[in-house]
């Protein structure tokens, strides 16, 4: 682990890359408590409907450029 976050526990993601290099994330888990999490599970709930539409109306768009002319 790293030195400034020996009791967190680590995650990583990789997203493989048809062109290029592969994407690396990772980071540190800390949990929380109290009024702080309250605030970010509102704005986390906030942020992932913001992509469920972003998904949904991207992927209405390319079912419709894909249907025949």
């Amino acid at each position: 682990m790293h030195g400034d976050a020996p009791d967190h526990a680590v995650w990583c993601y990789d997203q493989p890359r048809r062109n290029g290099a592969a994407l690396k994330f990772s980071g540190y888990i800390r949990q929380i408590h109290g009024a702080e999490a309250e605030r970010l599970s509102g704005r986390l709930a906030t942020v992932i409907g913001d992509l469920l539409r972003w998904a949904d109306e991207r992927s209405r768009q390319e079912s419709t450029e894909d249907e025949p002319a």
